[in-house]
């Protein structure tokens, strides 16, 4: 996730470094090899609410190249995140990345929208599919079931809202096998809830709904 509400930054801890540090090298170099010369920092984050985040460096916006920061907050190995969950998060965050670097500095500068829900909704979902399409629905899967289980009950609603469930990706992933292509129609439109989802898969080749 881009946003950092209620967040803090610390220096990384040896051993979440080590290890944050070589998975997010990993999935970049087989998922993402376009980023390979990207400069990303890992740092260490603490909340009760997120366990990953991705963000260009403000200073580096004013320079010729990004400088991008993944935090990572340990708690999320120490609650027993399960391993594919979390190679699709980290995943999931490069898919930030990724978009970062497609942007000119006009177009990051409008992510100032991501204050908005509606924008946040679309922003993060719109990474869900990235990653789905690169092979990480079930990890993502895995990943929300053990999310709404380890952050406060009041933030459950908001995780619901802004990334898909479960049964949205399940529901995305029969979309997918009964209409070849239809992947390409949600990245266009970016449904956001079962119904829509649902509604667009019965007619996949209607115009996206309002």
């Amino acid at each position: 996730m881009a946003a950092c509400r209620g967040t803090t930054r610390r220096a990384p801890q040896p051993e979440a470094f080590r290890d944050i540090k070589a998975l997010v090298e990993s999935v970049s170099h087989s998922s993402f090899p376009q980023l390979q010369n990207a400069k990303i920092t890992i740092y260490d984050l603490h909340s009760d609410f997120d366990y990953l985040q991705a963000r260009f460096t403000v200073s580096s916006y004013f320079s010729r190249e990004l400088s991008y920061m993944i935090l990572f907050n340990p708690e999320a190995i120490r609650r027993g995140v399960p391993p594919e969950g979390l190679r699709a998060i980290v995943a999931h965050e490069l898919a930030h990345i990724n978009y970062f670097e497609s942007q000119s500095r006009m177009g990051l500068l409008s992510l100032i929208r991501l204050l908005g829900p509606s924008f946040t909704t679309r922003f993060e979902r719109r990474a869900d599919l990235d990653t789905m399409a690169l092979g990480y629905a079930r990890g993502l899967q895995q990943y929300r079931a053990w999310l709404y289980g380890n952050v406060p009950a009041g933030r459950t609603a908001e995780k619901r809202r802004d990334y898909y469930s479960p049964e949205e990706i399940e529901a995305l992933l029969q979309a997918q096998s009964d209409h070849p292509g239809i992947m390409s129609k949600f990245m266009r439109c970016i449904p956001r809830n079962l119904g829509e989802i649902q509604e667009e898969a019965r007619s996949p080749a209607a115009a996206c709904p309002d």
